[in-house]
């Protein structure tokens, strides 16, 4: 359902998308093994806060860093999540504090998979 999402997003349907992960954020409380938690809910809330809904995304970004975190990746992305959605509620500050949080997971192992999109939300937040 994550991926169907995101594969929505791409497409241009943030409704759908958002509809998607609607349901996988209400089912976060329990374990997956589909996809990791942290990450789903990191997912939601960046996509919440491309719909205009930042304090919505905000909450839930917050909710995902509080989700034990399967890999650093679902680290990396809610960082990343937290930060958009604190750049977007004006917590400049805060925002590039996630940032530089994100970055350095991002950097802390050999898997390269994060560092672009880590790299261009902190340039596009001049969090540099």
């Amino acid at each position: 359902m994550v991926l169907l999402a995101r594969a929505r997003r791409a497409q241009g349907d943030l409704d759908e998308a958002i509809s998607l992960l609607t349901d996988v954020a209400k089912a976060a409380a329990s374990p997956s093994l589909v996809f990791p938690r942290r990450q789903a809910l990191a997912h939601y809330a960046a996509m919440l806060v491309d719909a205009g809904r930042a304090e919505e995304a905000l909450s839930w970004a917050q909710r995902a860093g509080d989700v034990p975190a399967e890999d650093v990746r679902s680290r990396v992305v809610a960082a990343r999540a937290l930060a958009k959605a604190l750049a977007a509620t004006g917590a400049t500050q805060l925002a590039c504090e996630a940032m530089r949080e994100a970055c350095a997971l991002a950097y802390s192992t050999e898997q390269v998979s994060e560092r672009a999109a880590t790299d261009g939300l902190a340039d596009r937040l001049l969090c540099r």
